[in-house]
């Protein structure tokens, strides 16, 4: 038996095709719709409890949700919100594969150790990943997060001093894990768009599609691709 609201959530996340939905309205609404005699004071009080209980608290609920919906006091319009929300739709639960490999991607760039930004990628053919890669000082160099980089530990500017940096990117160390042979025709993702350092080595690498986050400064990456007719993706 499970015992808490928190409990209940976790447990209904780990299974596919299961939807939470948290049913929120405004509060003086709510107090007006109860017939007890409670007063306002009484009601807000076990309200709280009600949203703040570490065992059953909505709050735990709110936390865990998969839609949220407002009750207004309206019927046709709480109706027309439930009706809505595909709720068969199996892609809210299971990723398409762009998707996947994106959120692979952005859990690699957790293991970055640049102190100005973390990047993450993943080298993908047939739908299976062949290597990972994440910025960060080079093997037997001292981390950039423990003054190992001098570009990191200075006041430049976003796009300057770009030859003090020692670090390896992390389409870079995808690219060397995998070796050309795998590269050939793979796709990269990675959670932010490559720099034209990067950019080479992708073309070079045959790489012919990169799936990317977040935006990089300056384009001359994309004329790069574009002319070595490497297909470019933001995702969504």
């Amino acid at each position: 038996m499970l015992k808490s609201t928190h409990s209940k959530c976790t447990y209904l996340n780990r299974t596919n095709f299961f939807h939470i939905a948290y049913i929120q309205a405004p509060t003086f609404k709510r107090y007006k719709w109860r017939n007890d005699k409670l007063s306002l004071e009484q009601f807000l009080e076990l309200d709280e409890w009600h949203s703040f209980n570490e065992l059953t608290g909505s709050n735990l609920i709110l936390k865990n949700a998969d839609h949220i919906i407002t009750n207004t006091g309206s019927h046709d319009k709480f109706i027309e919100a439930v009706e809505t929300i595909p709720w068969d739709d199996t892609k809210l639960m299971r990723p398409d594969w762009d998707s996947y490999f994106m959120k692979v991607a952005r859990l690699v760039a957790l293991r970055s150790n640049c102190i100005r930004r973390a990047v993450g990628c993943v080298l993908v053919r047939d739908h299976r990943i062949i290597s990972t890669g994440y910025n960060g000082a080079p093997f037997g160099i001292k981390n950039c997060c423990e003054g190992g980089c001098p570009r990191c530990c200075s006041s430049a500017k976003r796009g300057t001093s770009l030859d003090l940096c020692i670090c390896m990117h992390s389409e870079e160390g995808a690219v060397i894990e995998a070796g050309r042979e795998k590269c050939k025709d793979a796709t990269i993702y990675t959670s932010l768009f490559p720099c034209s350092l990067c950019a080479k080595v992708i073309i070079q690498a045959g790489i012919t599609k990169v799936v990317y986050g977040d935006e990089y400064f300056g384009t001359q990456s994309q004329e790069l691709f574009d002319q070595a007719k490497v297909v470019t993706v933001k995702h969504k």
